[in-house]
């Protein structure tokens, strides 16, 4: 068995590990720096039986990060100890099922005695709980899955009518509802949540507390999106209905997300729509927080239409092939934020404007992809598709980017993990400025030594070799451009002193910058 210790007081955690592990058999004590997160991160790295926190930590103190896995369902049994007798604090103990309550200085004899009876207990627990949680965890992977089925079906099927009214029937859900977009935008420091491992707990999480207000079902992730479609008929209200009922319930979802797992989100409220016609709900859904400003929840019925000049337009367009080059969270914000633009051109055009974006999108998608999407008959899907009413090919351009960007995604996962990838995506757009390896590995929220490992593994290179490479591209394009000086390419693209950036470049291109830039000039007759 694991146990846990954590105290402000170095000499107080030794001795308590010494002592546990001479007197009571099969356990391994783990120390834990004296911060709320490194003991959160201690606790997820070892699933401890046992938990000794001292009263006063550095930034939280131990009845707090008690609370805090009380709050989660944390099956860990709690020891707290001080060198204050605060009848406060064994109250609020109490109430939280703490094991024990223990004061400084500690009696050995006191100290292992309560640790075997937490351990004791811990063992009982698990023992009785082992069978009920694993009907249960199936239940709940089943539901999951047929909620994931429904979502998709109603979302990018219009062919699903039949198929979305039997789900109805097996969820007891009404005919209207709205979608809510949740986009997740950061994390505090100290979340300890990966979106990619930990997906089923935060699905699981969300549907806890929205279920107290609507019946609802929650979709599989997509990117940094999470969508749930809410059932607002009057059969699937659980609360009083009112005006502001949705704007009620992101905020409660905002609140709870920050508390649970320490992150942060915005949210756009769809329009109610029939459920055979949540596509509607969706994309408005998506709209909205294109207007969010200092506001973490927009409902479209607060959102006016904007006009957007041709300029801007573009500026988008490059938006989104750039996105999707680097992997950026945003992908899918701009693609609806293009066909809003154009939404109100005259049909044949509007038709004619989704398909070349969804080209372009492909072309992109295929390189970033690094081809391992299949081959594209764009003939045959423009023929098969362009008679269709406007609203299906809206919905079949979505499902389409929709594989798209999954087909990207899956691609970079098979070939590099997450943290990799965004190294490398913070280099691409940081390599103008002066990057350090803490920096990067602050950035991902790993340490710089774990990440220079796993980075030489999957690259091959160290990160500094990386970046050089990088910056290195970047300043021969600048310099077969021409019209910038052999000082302005070298600040352009990270560096400070000139004379480095010729010795770095030498090194690596085996000719200096000025002579590179001299070849290219005498090779190309357009630039004499």
């Amino acid at each position: 068995m694991h146990v846990v210790v954590a105290d402000n007081e170095a000499k107080t955690v030794q001795s308590i590990k010494k002592v546990l592990e001479k007197q009571i058999k099969g356990i391994k004590v783990f120390i834990a720096l004296s911060d709320t997160k490194s003991v959160l991160q201690k606790i997820e790295e070892v699933s401890p039986a046992l938990i000794i926190l001292g009263v006063n930590l550095k930034d939280l103190n131990g009845l707090d990060i008690a609370k805090y896995l009380y709050s989660t369902g944390n099956k860990s049994e709690v020891i707290l100890i001080s060198s204050y007798n605060y009848f406060e604090f064994a109250r609020e103990a109490i109430r939280l099922d703490v094991h024990d309550y223990l004061l400084k200085p500690l009696i050995e004899s006191q100290l292992v005695e309560s640790c075997i009876d937490a351990l004791d207990k811990f063992s009982e627990k698990t023992e009785r709980a082992s069978e009920t949680e694993i009907k249960e965890k199936n239940i709940q992977e089943a539901r999951r899955h047929v909620e994931y089925s429904l979502m998709y079906s109603a979302l990018f099927n219009g062919e699903a009518s039949e198929e979305i009214k039997n789900y109805k029937k097996l969820f007891l859900l009404g005919d209207i509802g709205y979608i809510l977009n949740i986009e997740i935008d950061s994390f505090d420091s100290d979340s300890l949540i990966n979106l990619k491992k930990d997906d089923v707990k935060i699905n699981n999480f969300l549907r806890k507390i929205v279920s107290e207000h609507n019946n609802c079902i929650v979709g599989a992730r997509m990117l940094n999106r999470i969508l749930i479609w809410v059932d607002s008929s009057e059969k699937g209200r659980k609360v009083p209905d009112s005006p502001m009922a949705d704007i009620k319930l992101a905020a409660h979802i905002i609140v709870s997300l920050k508390e649970r797992f320490f992150v942060n989100v915005s949210i756009g409220v769809g329009g109610e729509k029939s459920i055979l016609n949540l596509h509607a709900s969706y994309e408005e859904a998506v709209r909205c927080l294109r207007y969010k400003g200092v506001h973490n929840v927009v409902r479209i019925r607060d959102v006016e239409q904007a006009e957007v000049s041709p300029t801007e337009y573009n500026e988008l367009e490059n938006r989104l092939l750039k996105s999707i080059k680097f992997g950026k969270a945003e992908i899918i914000n701009l693609f609806v934020e293009l066909l809003d633009q154009i939404r109100g051109l005259e049909e044949n055009v509007y038709r004619n404007k989704i398909f070349e974006i969804l080209v372009l999108a492909s072309h992109e998608a295929r390189l970033a992809g690094q081809n391992i999407l299949d081959y594209i008959d764009f003939k045959q899907y423009f023929e098969n598709n362009w008679d269709l009413p406007i609203e299906q090919v809206e919905r079949w351009a979505y499902q389409r980017f929709e594989y798209l960007i999954n087909s990207v995604q899956t691609s970079r996962l098979e070939i590099r993990s997450d943290a990799v990838n965004s190294a490398i995506r913070y280099m691409e757009e940081h390599y103008m400025e002066e990057i350090t390896l803490e920096e990067i590995a602050r950035y991902i929220g790993i340490s710089p030594q774990h990440f220079s490992k796993i980075f030489k593994e999957e690259t091959g290179i160290n990160y500094i070799e990386w970046l050089t490479n990088l910056r290195l591209d970047i300043a021969k394009r600048l310099l077969a451009e021409g019209g910038k000086t052999i000082k302005e390419v070298c600040y352009q693209v990270g560096y400070n002193d000139p004379n480095y950036f010729s010795r770095i470049f030498r090194k690596n291109v085996k000719t200096s910058p000025s002579e590179f830039a001299k070849c290219i000039f005498l090779n190309n007759p357009a630039k004499k």
